[in-house]
């Protein structure tokens, strides 16, 4: 079991400066693509990288957490994203999408070590990785052994819960959910005809 240690940034950065640091350029470039494509994609990868951090890596992969969560999200679905027939069902595509591989986050156990007082291990399902390590410690990071077969159970029970960090009320729009005090999620032309 491999393990790794690492500094963590300060949550002082810009999400657009952490984004840069947390991915190469390769995936820059997608990401820019993406971004052009949807634009208000951009606030949910801002969210998540001030979430989890640009530094956290895969000790296996020597990549970055977030890097592995967005080339997978737009790379794996291709076709799926195409089939898409407006915007918003993109955009609610991209972000299933996104959470389930946000869950990867279960096979990472992050932790750091406090003087006379033990280990301390970060719940993703609970705080930022910034609210988790105020003092700025040196983080450790490795591998869990968990089961391939219950990894991907216990990544389905949690992709919703993982989805919920990183999406406002106001975008489960795109989701079908009508906005408070409706009952029916209107299209703009509706919307349009109606006044």
């Amino acid at each position: 079991m491999k393990k790794i240690e690492v500094s963590t940034s300060k949550l002082a950065d810009s999400p657009s400066t952490m984004i840069r640091k947390a991915v190469s350029s390769d995936t820059y470039q997608l990401l820019l693509a993406l971004w052009g494509e949807l634009p208000m994609i951009v606030v949910t990868h801002e969210k998540l990288i001030s979430y989890i951090g640009p530094d956290i890596r895969f000790p296996s992969q020597n990549k970055t957490v977030f890097e592995v969560i967005i080339t997978r999200s737009i790379t794996s679905d291709l076709e799926l994203f195409k089939k898409a027939t407006s915007r918003n069902e993109r955009y609610a595509k991209y972000l299933t999408k996104l959470a389930e591989e946000a869950t990867e986050l279960v096979n990472l156990t992050v932790w750091y070590h406090i003087r006379g007082k033990g280990d301390r291990v970060w719940d993703f399902l609970e705080c930022s990785v910034f609210e988790f390590n105020k003092v700025g410690a040196v983080m450790h990071i490795k591998e869990s052994n968990i089961d391939r077969h219950e990894l991907d159970d216990i990544k389905k029970r949690f992709a919703y819960v993982v989805l919920s960090k990183f999406i406002t009320r106001k975008e489960l729009i795109c989701f079908g959910v009508p906005p408070f005090g409706q009952n029916k999620n209107y299209t703009f032309k509706e919307l349009f005809n109606a006044n």
